[in-house]
């Protein structure tokens, strides 16, 4: 769901409720209906790809302290010789 996703349902509701009381309040209430579902899935375009990214990052993370990965590098950096 995304970040314009709400502010639009809540609009279209509250239009919705108007459009009960003449034809021009039903029009706007349509045009904000598909207004909101655009700006949800531009929304959605640019949130789902960070969203994957963040976990992606997270997973890595994890499983390098899992296996202590991170540690076995700093070792090897302590333990190589001078100059290299």
């Amino acid at each position: 769901m995304g970040l314009l996703d709400r502010p639009a349902a809540a609009l279209t509701g509250a239009l919705s409720w108007l459009g009960r009381q003449g034809t021009r309040a039903v029009a706007i209430s349509i045009l904000l209906g598909v207004a909101g579902a655009v700006l949800g899935g531009i929304g959605s375009m640019f949130s789902g790809p960070i969203m994957i990214i963040v976990l992606a990052m997270m997973y890595y993370d994890l499983r390098i302290r899992k296996e202590a990965f991170d540690l076995q590098l700093m070792l090897e950096a302590l333990d190589a010789p001078p100059g290299s």
